[in-house]
């Protein structure tokens, strides 16, 4: 195993290793990993017998939790990563469809708009990987924002692009004035929908 000791900084503190930049290997931080592991057990917990069941949940929200716990407080010097903003996604995405968790994933989604908006405002890089994994990443951000509108909130979220969520909304929300059996081609009413 090649390790490499902590880069110091002039104050003598760690400096960035490996784990801050996605480029040099640094991706999959224990936060993502954690939360990959729960989607994992999440996905797979349909298929255990009955009397595992309650293990797997336990184990899931153990893993769920740890990954939140991985998390640097957002509200102090904090460095944006995008694997963070991506585990947040993660988590919104599996489970928006649980009531209990739908509020969570609401702002797990928005927590990571926020991440990867600072993500990207403070790096400079020209890596091409990079800059597909984070456009990547916000397209997620972006189409959960809208899942979870129109699955749980009945008012458009705040994002960067609200005129294409009103958008979909009003497409979402309006009643046909045509019988839905008539040779009309919706495929330009899906598109302006989603994008």
């Amino acid at each position: 195993m090649n390790a490499h000791p902590p880069k110091l900084t002039d104050d003598g503190s760690e400096g960035p290793d490996a784990n801050e930049d996605p480029v040099a290997g640094g991706l999959l931080i224990p936060g993502l990993t954690h939360a990959l592991l729960a989607i994992a057990v999440e996905l797979r917990s349909h298929s255990l017998p009955c009397s595992e069941i309650e293990h797997a949940h336990r184990n899931k929200d153990s893993l769920r939790t740890s990954s939140l716990a991985h998390m640097p407080n957002l509200s102090w010097q904090y460095r944006p990563h995008i694997s963070d903003a991506m585990s947040l996604l993660f988590l919104s995405f599996t489970w928006c469809f649980d009531k209990n968790l739908c509020e969570l994933s609401l702002r797990w989604n928005s927590l990571a708009r926020v991440i990867l908006t600072d993500a990207a405002r403070n790096h400079t890089t020209d890596v091409p990987a990079v800059q597909w994994l984070e456009q990547r990443t916000f397209e997620g951000i972006v189409l959960q924002e809208r899942v979870l509108s129109l699955l749980h909130f009945g008012c458009p979220l705040a994002t960067d692009q609200a005129s294409s969520t009103d958008t979909l909304l009003n497409y979402t929300s309006e009643v046909p004035s045509h019988d839905w059996n008539s040779p009309v081609d919706s495929s330009g009413l899906l598109a302006a929908a989603f994008f």
